[in-house]
């Protein structure tokens, strides 16, 4: 999409500095960004912000880590932090490490939760539309997750550039993306439980994936009936979770419909000014009705979303097949529009090639 491309057009590459991180790192030395001087690191701690001896700024450690090389900070937080990797063969081959800090106040109980993210994430596999697990384990000081560093955009910063929604056609062909990630889950036995906006990166390539696994639940797990606290963003969550009710396929769907309909409106299907007001709106039994809220949109698009996001899981698609076989007499009527945008015109190559193809689930002839 033309969106696209002037979001992505002119970032500057980072390789050339990635280059010469692992070329200092084979050295042994460091180096400032504040006074651009070398400092020996071998008996500096690792992945450490120490202050530069020349000019007193901090300045970052790398180190290495399960074969990657841990070049410079991401983000960080009161337990740890999430720093860039790369390849010491490749330095285009990028990966992001999830760091948890030891100390007096993190519990056995917060590393194992932790932890438990990475073993998920690795039951999962290779998937193009899911972030993938390298590693994951313990350390003298806490805790470490390796996971593919997914370039790209989130949904919500993507949506922050386009505040009256994306256009219907390519955000069908997210919906597309999020179905297959959260099916193979689904078929590897978990629920993802946590579709918010920033979760979900839009590549370069025009396709979309998923991150972060920190609430997905084994579907045993996620059924059950549960106390407590309510994990989730208030936005997205499904109703059987703000009743404390336990969860299935079903549950995503439902917070996939809201996230398509933000993708679409440019804004949530509630208002965010109150949680407790968003939570009640999740339970109401009786709301403003889709049409009513897109006045102007596609009726087929408004029933879709109606039988995403139905208060009762019983009346929402049973099936991520059953989402498809929605979506796709829309997105064949769609492709009859023409387009000189590139990214468009590569996805709608790939969904006809996919429906011809002798496997492929059977599309629904057009209307």
């Amino acid at each position: 999409m033309k969106f696209l491309d002037r979001l992505f057009q002119g970032k500057p590459t980072e390789e050339k500095i990635l280059k010469e991180i692992l070329l200092r790192f084979q050295q042994g030395m460091a180096k400032c960004d504040g006074c651009q001087g070398l400092i020996p690191s071998q008996s500096l701690p690792p992945l450490g912000l120490p202050k530069c001896p020349a000019c007193g700024a901090l300045f970052f450690v790398p180190a290495q880590l399960e074969g990657w090389v841990v070049c410079k900070p991401l983000g960080t937080g009161g337990e740890g932090g999430v720093y860039l990797a790369c390849s010491p063969q490749d330095p285009q081959k990028k990966a992001a490490v999830k760091l948890l800090r030891r100390d007096k106040e993190t519990t056995e109980q917060a590393v194992e939760r932790f932890l438990r993210e990475g073993k998920i994430g690795s039951a999962f596999g290779e998937h193009p539309r899911l972030m993938k697990v390298y590693a994951y384990g313990h350390l003298k000081d806490g805790a470490f997750i390796i996971s593919q560093f997914v370039e790209g955009i989130t949904l919500s910063d993507l949506l922050a550039s386009n505040t009256q929604g994306l256009p219907p056609e390519i955000c069908l062909y997210y919906t597309l993306d999020m179905v297959e990630g959260l099916e193979h889950m689904y078929d590897c036995g978990y629920i993802y439980r946590d579709l918010n906006l920033r979760n979900i990166i839009i590549h370069p390539d025009g396709f979309a994936f998923l991150i972060d696994y920190g609430l997905c639940m084994a579907h045993d797990e996620a059924w059950e009936t549960r106390d407590g606290k309510v994990f989730g963003t208030p936005l997205f969550i499904a109703p059987e979770r703000c009743l404390k009710l336990g969860e299935d396929h079903r549950s995503d769907i439902y917070s996939l419909g809201m996230v398509l309909y933000h993708a679409l409106t440019g804004r949530p299907f509630f208002s965010p000014q109150e949680v407790e007001q968003v939570i009640k709106g999740h339970l109401r039994g009786i709301r403003v009705p889709m049409s009513a809220k897109m006045p102007h949109a596609d009726p087929e698009l408004v029933k879709l979303l109606e039988l995403m996001i139905k208060k009762d899981r019983e009346a929402r698609f049973q099936s991520y097949d059953e989402i498809r076989e929605k979506i796709y007499p829309l997105l064949n009527r769609y492709a009859e529009y023409s387009t000189k945008d590139p990214i468009l015109k590569m996805r709608r190559k790939l969904f006809r090639e996919t429906q011809s193809a002798p496997d492929a689930p059977s599309a629904p002839a057009q209307p």
